[in-house]
């Protein structure tokens, strides 16, 4: 694609039109056919601003993750507090790294699927313009409050969480699709650009050599490290990779790659939605989810392009679309770091099983059934009923037969595949009664719990259980030794 054919695409006023609505309140970054970036921060407020940076060589035009009051203010070596204070919110951008067209398909349609179970209903769709697709959520599907923070502060946290957690998750599931379409490995590493013997890990088919979710831009061929260059990409610099490595989020992460997993970072970007991609010429596009089997690349030709769909759509959306996963997402990440703790802590535990009656009355509660949290205390239940020494079997049986007393009951496929996921993860605690999400906006009262000095229903249902076990206990009878039986004789 030429000189003129590029400038002749930007003019165009749909285009045009698309763009500036993508990079609404974003900083702007320009991308030439060599893949380097152009300066940095940028906007884009006028038609011309797009037109000029075409003509002064921008193939390619990507946007900030974030958003910001004022891009422009933003400078090489801030510091979180005053980058908190400028953002006014960011998406979640999932990026499916992958090097074979249709196997990103099957990945995007894996992760989409997830998403509305979770009663997600605003999720763009978009092809990148090179191999794969990027799935966008807008800030205005996020609460305003996260732990009683205000959650666009709880940049990269959040989005990092997420996507590890969602990753975790998927990963039994991908592996199986991916082994469904293609079971010759030496096929797949074809496919992939991998050697076959990376393919195979310890545990199977490892994915993390199959993609990478959101890879940030230059990975891999950073273009400076030098904070005070234009072409400085602030993804990649030693300072914030010192920020990540002192987050609780990419704890387990450290001294590898920031790129092998794609986590998010200060300053992160993505390309805009009807941009062109800099090496295929592609444009970026975003699709329905339902046209995604049987979209071609060629669709995606500059001149066959018409400016329809939007990729992320802030209309009609709930603040409480993604609270349900940002709850577990968090709940999971926070699990990691308590895991050796919970060990400790009940390792000494009597193995013996806790029946039902001694649950507490928050618990027993939503074992009758509930019309809101329900999604919720699947997790709540599974996590309870391991502490109490249920086999996995038996809290499956327990929790299928819960959900059908729900009005209306979870669907039976979603109610399984959180059965699964809960089997393979490790034994934690349910949260605590006053974790934000849980219990108290459920309807639960734990009013009684917390007389009782108890943060957790496993510590009430325990204590429980051990002053029944005194009570009943058989206690000796008190006496004098005898010489001639060995025996008591009652006083």
């Amino acid at each position: 694609m030429n000189y003129r054919q590029i400038l002749d695409y930007y003019s165009r006023e749909d285009v045009q039109n698309a763009l500036l609505e993508a990079s609404k309140d974003r900083e702007v970054a320009g991308i030439f056919k060599n893949g380097s970036f152009g300066h940095r921060p940028n906007v884009l407020i006028y038609p011309t601003d797009i037109v000029n940076m075409a003509k002064s060589g921008t193939v390619s035009f990507h946007g900030s993750v974030e958003r910001w009051d004022n891009p422009m203010s933003l400078r090489p070596g801030m510091s979180r507090e005053d980058m908190d204070d400028l953002r006014k919110g960011f998406e979640l951008i999932i990026d499916i790294d992958i090097k074979d067209f249709e196997f990103a398909k099957i990945y995007t349609k894996i992760f989409f699927d997830e998403l509305t179970k979770y009663g997600i209903k605003n999720i763009g769709v978009k092809y990148t313009g090179g191999k794969s697709f990027h799935m966008g959520i807008p800030f205005e599907s996020f609460p305003e409050k996260i732990d009683y923070k205000p959650t666009r502060t709880q940049y990269p946290l959040i989005p990092q969480v997420i996507v590890l957690y969602l990753s975790k998750k998927l990963k039994p599931k991908l592996e199986d699709a991916l082994l469904r379409t293609e079971p010759d490995i030496t096929e797949m590493a074809r496919k992939l650009q991998i050697a076959p013997e990376k393919l195979i890990g310890s545990e199977g088919l490892d994915i993390s050599k199959i993609f990478n979710l959101n890879k940030p831009p230059g990975a891999g061929k950073i273009i400076s490290n030098d904070p005070n260059s234009p072409k400085y990409e602030g993804s990649l610099n030693e300072s914030n990779k010192g920020k990540m490595e002192g987050n609780k989020a990419t704890e387990e992460f450290v001294g590898k790659s920031i790129a092998e997993y794609g986590l998010f970072t200060s300053r992160h970007m993505f390309r805009l939605p009807y941009s062109l991609h800099e090496s295929s010429f592609l444009v970026s596009l975003p699709i329905k989810i339902s046209d995604i089997d049987k979209f071609e690349k060629s669709e995606a030709k500059p001149e066959n392009v018409k400016v329809a769909e939007r990729f992320l759509n802030s209309e009609n959306t709930d603040n409480e679309e993604m609270e349900t996963l940002i709850t577990e997402a968090m709940d999971w990440n926070s699990s990691k770091a308590k895991e050796e703790e919970v060990k400790k802590r009940f390792i000494a535990l009597n193995s013996d099983k806790i029946p039902q009656e001694f649950f507490p009355p928050s618990i027993q509660k939503i074992t009758y059934g509930l019309p809101d949290g329900r999604k919720r205390s699947i997790l709540i239940l599974f996590n309870f009923l391991r502490n109490m020494n249920w086999s996995d079997d038996e809290i499956e049986n327990f929790i299928t037969e819960w959900n059908q007393k729900n009005t209306p009951p979870l669907p039976a496929n979603y109610v399984r595949g959180q059965i699964r996921w809960l089997r393979a993860s490790k034994k934690m605690l349910p949260p605590n009664f006053d974790k934000e999400n849980f219990y108290r906006s459920m309807g639960i009262n734990f009013d009684t719990e917390t007389k009782a000095n108890a943060r957790n229903p496993v510590t009430y249902a325990i204590r429980s259980f051990r002053a029944a076990s005194r009570k009943t206990a058989k206690k000796p009878v008190k006496g004098r030794r005898t010489k001639e039986d060995d025996g008591y004789v009652v006083d």
